[in-house]
């Protein structure tokens, strides 16, 4: 069957910017977010597609857009929201002065969420439409799991969103935004509908139906229809469990299943029982590389064609601390000399260097020797997969799920095990080293050499001001003054449950790397890894809701974890945007805030992210 004809009419409310590599142009998206349109190339006034090959066109473009395979909306889905928040990768420059740090909000980069919100529902929410009149179920439940993943995104970014508006393409103006808790719940019950309209296929599948499931599908590998419906389950399932897990803080959310209340504890259960990600399975996104549609990762040309990324301190931090292998498989050392303001030099290639979140940002990076010399990425990581969804992250969840007595099949250590085993397996690491990391004692051991120590401990070359104190909890940062000292070891050693929760969310972070917006869900909600602190006076640069973490310089002693960023804004710039938050998103946040920032702010906290949690202790 042939797309090009599909794929044309998809266009016409597909990306509407045009793309090419360059900075300029990243400051030029124009992508329309301020509107819904529902003029999408169906057979019909009524938005029903004329035939089931406009559906797989429609699919096939939606699934490009979940998480987008092209540089410019990536950089604004991706790079611009939770990549720095997260301690992944940071901008060496500020974009023409719209960046002054980290912490700064611009309210144009925060159209990212929107923007593939609204690309993927006008693909996906004509064949949900048509699945019944087209007898094509299955791809009506195909269109369902990727509007619910592409939703999920926006809303563990912004918080409430009018989900009720874009699932029937609402035009007119001012949309509604619907609290949290109800997107969810809408969530929730879209998966499990979706997942047993995909079992129910199962039993008497039909062979036209197979064919067009083989034409849709970009996310699986899989070469027969019957193995794609089951990674589609598995794919619906996951997010199930993912989302069960962000909502575990909750005190009394329950949420309606065919007439019976089940709190998150049975959602997760049950989707677990139903068939989720597990080892040895391909991780769910789109191909990457040379031959492939999507080609480059679009990271890899953000941070390697263009100026626009760089190591964040943290990461980088922690891939020395923890001696993990992918630090070298995935990344580069300066690329060129650099000599810093005390005239010292770095000659090319020497070191692996990074960014502190929070830092000054300027236009010089463009045009002089500075950050963007420091670390990108090497050819490695141009393959790899644009991850929707990773089998590593299923099994930390899982590992998660019975520290917290959930009945999943399995202890906390042996999927902890296995998440790591999938990470170095999936990018053939050998199995010494996979033991080799497994038995690494930490930074706190005494066999290790003083020129380890020296690099965990973060400096910056270019600029001292930026260099983290010496004294020893900042470069052992998960062996803090209230924790035993095994707590930078890798292996799941039998300690406190506590302990145990960071261990795992700090091996599931740099496993998840780059899906940002998912390591920075976890991250708000339980508090780890615990990142480098962002630079001194960055928090100058906030909105004004977020509250400068208090220390004890002389101990070492945290006083007041203070406020990070724990949301987005929306991007108000547009005038229906703003008017649309004045009348409904902004007390939506505030009735379900825990926090005290309130409205529309970088401070407030979402639904999930409930500010005094209780430990697992």
């Amino acid at each position: 069957m042939k797309f090009n004809n599909i794929f044309l009419v998809s266009a016409i409310v597909s990306l509407s910017v045009a793309l090419s590599s360059c900075y300029e142009s990243a400051l030029e998206y124009e992508g329309d977010v301020n509107s819904i349109n529902s003029d999408d190339g169906t057979g019909s006034d009524e938005g029903f597609l004329a035939s089931p090959d406009l559906a797989v066109g429609f699919l096939r473009t939606a699934q490009l857009r979940v998480i987008d395979a092209k540089e410019h909306p990536y950089q604004y889905q991706y790079t611009f929201i939770g990549d720095d928040p997260v301690g992944y990768m940071s901008s060496p420059h500020n974009f023409d002065g719209r960046m002054t740090s980290s912490l700064a909000f611009y309210s144009d980069f925060a159209s990212g969420p929107a923007a593939n919100l609204q690309w993927v529902a006008q693909q996906a929410v004509p064949v949900m439409r048509s699945a019944d009149t087209l007898k094509i179920a299955p791809l009506g439940a195909f269109a369902s799991i990727l509007f619910s993943d592409v939703s999920l995104q926006y809303t563990n970014v912004h918080g409430p969103m009018p989900l009720s508006d874009y699932k029937v393409l609402k035009e007119e103006r001012p949309l509604t935004y619907e609290k949290q808790s109800v997107v969810y719940t809408q969530l929730f019950q879209d998966l499990v509908r979706a997942d047993s309209i995909l079992a129910e296929y199962e039993k008497q599948p039909v062979e036209s139906i197979d064919d067009l499931i083989k034409e849709t599908d970009m996310l699986t590998e899989q070469s027969t229809a019957a193995n794609i419906v089951t990674m589609w389950r598995k794919y619906a399932n996951s997010l199930i469990l993912r989302m069960a897990m962000t909502a575990v803080d909750v005190e009394g959310y329950t949420c309606n299943i065919n007439g019976e209340e089940k709190t998150v504890r049975q959602l997760g259960e049950e989707a677990v029982r139903r068939g989720v990600l597990q080892a040895g399975d391909k991780t769910i996104g789109l191909l990457c590389g040379n031959g492939t549609e999507v080609g480059n990762h679009p990271l890899y040309k953000i941070a390697n064609t263009w100026v626009d990324s760089r190591l964040n301190a943290s990461y980088h931090n922690y891939l020395i601390r923890t001696q993990h292998p992918i630090l070298e498989f995935w990344f580069a050392k300066n690329e060129g000399a650099i000599t810093n303001r005390n005239q010292s030099t770095i000659k090319k290639e020497e070191k692996f260097l990074s960014i502190r979140s929070g830092m000054e940002l300027s236009t010089q990076a463009l045009t002089t020797q500075t950050y963007q010399y420091y670390s990108k990425f090497n050819l490695n990581f141009s393959g790899e997969k644009l991850a929707f969804f990773k089998v590593e992250e299923v099994l930390f969840l899982l590992a998660e799920a019975d520290l917290r007595g959930w009945n999943v099949g399995g202890t906390a250590e042996d999927f902890y095990n296995a998440g790591i085993k999938e990470f170095f397996t999936k990018h053939a690491f050998s199995d010494a080293s996979y033991n080799e990391y497994m038995s690494w004692k930490g930074m706190g051991n005494l066999g290790v050499s003083p020129q380890i120590k020296e690099e965990a401990i973060y400096k910056d070359f270019l600029d001292s001001d930026n260099n983290l104190p010496l004294w020893g909890g900042y470069y052992m940062l998960n062996n803090s003054y209230d924790k035993p000292e095994n707590a930078d070891t890798n292996p799941y050693i039998n300690d406190s449950k506590e302990q145990k929760l960071q261990k795992i969310i700090t091996q599931k972070w740099i496993t998840l790397f780059p899906l940002s917006t998912v390591a920075w869900t976890d991250y708000r909600r339980t508090g780890y890894p615990i990142l480098l602190p962002y630079c001194p006076f960055a928090y100058g640069n906030s909105d004004g809701s977020l509250e400068e973490p208090r220390f004890n310089w002389e101990t070492g002693e945290m006083l007041t974890t203070g406020v990070t960023i724990r949301r987005i804004p929306y991007n108000t710039g547009s005038l229906e945007i703003a008017n649309e938050v004045a009348l409904t998103a902004t007390s939506a946040l505030n009735e379900e805030t825990t926090g005290t920032a309130k409205g529309d702010t970088q401070g407030t906290r979402l639904w999930w992210d409930i500010a005094e949690k209780k430990t697992l202790d």
